[in-house]
């Protein structure tokens, strides 16, 4: 984990440092230019960019409030505040990233996201590239982390973590489910969730199982150090089951008296 919960002017903050081996030119570029801000950002705006000017993105207005090249970089969009700073640190630079919001009880989930961002900007300066898909494989993993270190209520991350359809699973010839996810954890330890009877035990379906989705949200809960209860998995299946019958084409009754069934619901 890399950002810190902060308070800014009576709001809710996000606080991210990360330093890069790369000069504060070259991550200048990446964090002001339209083009290469396109390769790691969730969205872009075709900014110039110049102090005060205005862009449109997505239907909604923003604006430059700070801009001090190649050092800082501000603006203001649906409400919230974003700001990067570079500071020269040996032969790379320091990274200091700034989100400025409302709703505190989403600090979990918006951290887990930025982190998922971040870690693009890293691919990104080392001349790969990283998709937003595969980007956010860990999100449920550090979501969890985040919300225990924030000592946050998890469930609103967790439904919109599940609400990600890309990061569901695929149906493949056979019929065959796939699931490919990347944890922050070494080998050792995803092994041992996957064989300790103990640990088994907190993700593993017993004797009905309606979701792999849902098991695998509960497996992100452990190696984060959390528990999530199968109760609280389900949660989100509705959604979940709704979205992957309607992409694979399947009729969603069978699921739904399942579902209506299960001892949990």
């Amino acid at each position: 984990m890399n950002a810190n919960l902060q308070t800014i002017d009576g709001r809710p903050a996000l606080h991210f440092e990360r330093y890069l081996a790369h000069p504060v030119e070259r991550v200048w570029r990446a964090v002001s230019e339209p083009t290469e801000l396109g390769r790691w950002m969730p969205a872009v705006a075709d900014w110039t960019p110049k102090l005060g000017e205005v862009f449109e993105l997505g239907g909604q207005t923003g604006q430059i409030t700070e801009l001090d090249p190649p050092r800082v970089i501000a603006w203001t969009f649906g409400g919230d505040l974003f700001r990067f700073a570079l500071h020269a640190e040996g032969e790379g630079c320091a990274l200091v990233f700034t989100h400025v919001f409302d709703d505190a009880k989403l600090a979990a989930q918006t951290a887990a996201g930025w982190e998922c961002y971040l870690e693009r900007l890293d691919a990104h300066l080392a001349d790969e590239y990283l998709s937003e898909e595969r980007a956010h494989e860990p999100i449920g993993e550090r979501h969890e982390r985040y919300a225990a270190h924030f000592g946050l209520d998890p469930a609103p991350g967790r439904a919109f973590i599940a609400s990600l359809d890309f990061r569901g699973l695929s149906l493949e010839d056979g019929p065959m489910l796939r699931l490919e996810r990347r944890y922050d954890q070494p080998i050792e330890r995803v092994w041992r969730a996957l064989t300790d009877p103990d640990e088994l035990r907190c993700w593993f379906p017993g004797e009905l199982e309606i979701s792999w989705d849902r098991c695998f949200a509960r497996l992100d809960a452990l190696l984060a150090g959390q528990t999530m209860s199968e109760a609280a998995s389900l949660a989100a299946w509705p959604e979940v089951h709704e979205r992957l019958a309607a992409t694979w084409g399947i009729d969603p009754d069978i699921g739904r008296a399942i579902y209506a069934e299960h001892a949990h619901t």
